[in-house]
């Protein structure tokens, strides 16, 4: 069984982090952990191991936002972000991590536009993980999407929408995924939401939100619904959305008299 650092959230600025709790303050850092970062500043770096089970981060708000996050290399034993009360984490640039150790995430996170750089041991979003432009991963990041909340990508276009690509492996751990559309649609349209030299897994669900809503049901390799006179597929084995035109009343009565006339030979 692995042993997790744990990184926990403070609820509310001046708020106390539960018992045997190192915090993380904005000012700086306790005299019990060498690292002083300031997670509410345009970046923030881990790049001392620290010594107690748990470090609280105390930011005063519920959703921290930061343009780069390190975890440094010298780091030697594994991860976790976790939720205290702040209950969202953004990450605008960048998310660096090593080999030497995986790191989970057991708070939202929005990654917009973000570049992934390492994390070959392993990057898991344990609960929920929102999409925002092109996230690229590096060929060597294993990345799982889990179970504990949504995974959403949110699309305003064909051409402006949110994507996870270029991981080594990404993995579906019966991840609920949310298709969330600020946009209008029209048939024809396709794009990648997730692409990795391995991507692997199953999703529990399927759902779109926003400008067209419902739920989508899986068949035959695909997760297929109809919403706004659209038909929506996505293939979880390819990472690729299809949006292609519902069929008529029409070409379904006609398809149906087809089947019956032909079993009547």
């Amino acid at each position: 069984m692995k042993t997790f650092v744990l990184f926990a959230f403070a609820v509310l600025a001046g708020a106390s982090a539960r018992a045997g709790t190192t915090n993380w303050v904005n000012t700086g850092a306790d005299s019990s952990w060498s690292d002083s970062k300031n997670w509410s500043s345009d970046t923030a770096v881990i790049s001392t191991q620290p010594t107690d089970s748990v470090i609280g981060v105390d930011t005063g708000t519920l959703t921290n936002i930061v343009t780069a996050l390190t975890f440094a290399s010298g780091l030697t034993g594994d991860l976790e972000i976790t939720n205290a009360g702040v209950e969202q984490l953004t990450i605008t640039s960048s998310l660096t991590g090593s080999s030497n150790y995986a790191v989970n995430f057991s708070l939202f996170v929005n990654l917009t536009g973000t570049t992934i750089t390492g994390f070959a041991n392993d990057l898991n979003f344990d609960s929920g993980l929102s999409l925002s432009g092109t996230v690229t991963a590096n060929s060597a990041a294993i990345i799982t999407l889990g179970s504990t909340s949504n995974t959403v990508v949110n699309i305003q276009s064909s051409a402006s929408h949110g994507s996870l690509i270029g991981a080594g492996t990404l993995a579906f751990n019966n991840t609920d995924l949310v298709l969330n559309l600020s946009g209008a649609l029209t048939a024809g349209t396709s794009m990648q939401l997730f692409s990795a030299n391995s991507l692997s897994g199953s999703l529990d669900s399927v759902t779109l939100a926003g400008l067209y809503s419902g739920s989508l049901t899986y068949g035959n390799g695909l997760w297929t619904g109809t919403s706004g006179g659209l038909t929506w597929n996505f293939n979880a084995g390819t990472g690729m959305l299809y949006v292609v035109p519902e069929p008529s009343s029409g070409a379904l009565f006609m398809t149906a008299a087809l089947f019956l006339r032909r079993r009547r030979y």
